[in-house]
């Protein structure tokens, strides 16, 4: 019998697996020089990156351009964007060592994305990870009203036995990036990894209310393995630091550091 804490780990593939600052970066930029044949102006990265919660992707984009080229050519720009957005994707630093190392102690492996199914498997093809995963699972081979938002209902263990895993909640790890995530592993009694990079996060006051919290929060991908072992990697100071000062990447070091 293996001494692992966790015997199955579920990934969310965007945000988990894929380092979305660097991603929009590099999306806006290259945006910008093929429909304008320029760099983008100086600040504008920063400001699509650090963009107000109240802004999507699609606003903020809209009134950059605007601002520099007028309102004739927001439409064409957006469109650039979002299909560079769906084809651009960059893998945190030791993705692949973490999930070939997971594979090597015996840990099944699973990722589950809202995204399109073939773009998904493609990339992790691509990444030479997906001969390690039991099951990929995407918007065609999940019920849609399991993404529903705001509070997605999906259900972790019936997918996993569709993938012809059987295991109980607590030996499962669901590792995810986002509240979603936390939520989809609260509801269904598994344990839950939530990644913190990108911005300097506070821990969302209605959870703490609630008395909610991830098992762990960790920096990097390559976490996840002490952790599935049953090591501690500092979760108390981390979840106190995110209540107090924030934890993560700060955007604006994030950009200093291109």
């Amino acid at each position: 019998m293996s001494n692992l804490r966790y015997q199955v780990v579920v990934h969310d593939f965007h945000g988990a697996w894929t380092n979305h600052p660097e991603r929009a970066v590099q999306s806006f930029e290259q945006t910008w020089r093929q429909v304008f044949a320029h760099a983008a102006p100086d600040g504008f990265t920063l400001q699509f990156l650090n963009r107000p919660p109240d802004y999507t992707v699609k606003e903020m984009a809209r009134k950059l351009v605007r601002q520099e080229m007028g309102v004739g050519w927001g439409d064409e720009f957006v469109r650039v964007l979002m299909e560079k957005f769906e084809h651009t994707y960059i893998p945190h630093p030791r993705l692949e060592w973490t999930i070939r190392e997971l594979s090597r102690m015996g840990v099944e492996q699973v990722v589950l994305s809202n995204g399109q199914l073939s773009i998904v498997r493609q990339v992790i093809e691509e990444w030479g990870l997906l001969p390690l995963m039991r099951a990929v699972y995407g918007k065609e081979n999940t019920p849609q009203n399991q993404f529903d938002r705001p509070k997605p209902r999906i259900d972790l263990l019936t997918l996993l036995l569709r993938a012809g895993i059987s295991e109980v909640p607590e030996k499962v790890l669901f590792f995810g990036d986002y509240e979603d995530d936390l939520m989809t592993a609260v509801r269904n009694g598994t344990g839950s990894a939530i990644l913190i990079v990108g911005s300097c996060q506070i821990y969302p006051p209605h959870l703490i209310e609630k008395n909610i919290y991830p098992d762990h929060l960790l920096l990097e991908p390559a976490e996840l393995v002490p952790i599935v072992q049953g090591e501690d990697v500092g979760f108390a100071e981390r979840l106190q630091q995110m209540k107090t000062t924030g934890l993560g990447t700060r955007i604006t070091d994030l950009w200093q550091n291109q």
